[in-house]
């Protein structure tokens, strides 16, 4: 239960709880949970020996840059010009909209599309399963020496 003072002064009691919130928070949670050891593991898997720790680290770059696309969504841009005055006008972030219908509509449809294009890349992979198993080490040999 909470209560706030709206702007004539009066008391103003809503009937929602915050813990309405919790079910989407865990099950969000889960699925970032699942997503990023299935991620891990396939990218461990499916390295060559020599090549674990550089896969794995491209795998936990793609999910930095995608934390920071999701971050520049919620950020307010300021856009300054000099002159005989400083100005700023600000251009709104997609979370200051109070239902964030435009933050939550913006991210689905760029999370369809970027499935949409992962699904037409990747999905012979599952038929090549068992060959990517059986990755070799590469080996780098030298032909000729260099002075």
């Amino acid at each position: 239960m909470s209560t706030c003072v709206d702007a004539d002064g009066n008391l103003v009691t809503s009937s929602l709880n915050v813990w309405i919130q919790s079910g989407s928070y865990v099950l969000i949670a889960i699925s970032e949970i699942l997503a990023s050891i299935t991620g891990l593991e396939y990218a461990f898997t499916k390295a060559p020996k020599n090549m674990k720790s550089l896969v794995m680290a491209v795998f936990l770059f793609t999910s930095a840059i995608s934390s920071a696309i999701g971050e520049a969504f919620n950020r307010e841009l300021c856009i300054c010009s000099t002159g005989p005055v400083f100005t700023c006008s600000q251009i709104l972030a997609l979370s200051t909209d109070p239902l964030l219908v435009w933050n939550y509509g913006t991210m689905a449809v760029l999370s369809g599309i970027g499935g949409i294009l992962f699904w037409f890349s990747f999905r012979r992979l599952d038929a090549d399963d068992s060959a990517l198993d059986n990755i070799r080490e590469g080996h780098f040999y030298v032909t000729e020496e260099r002075p």
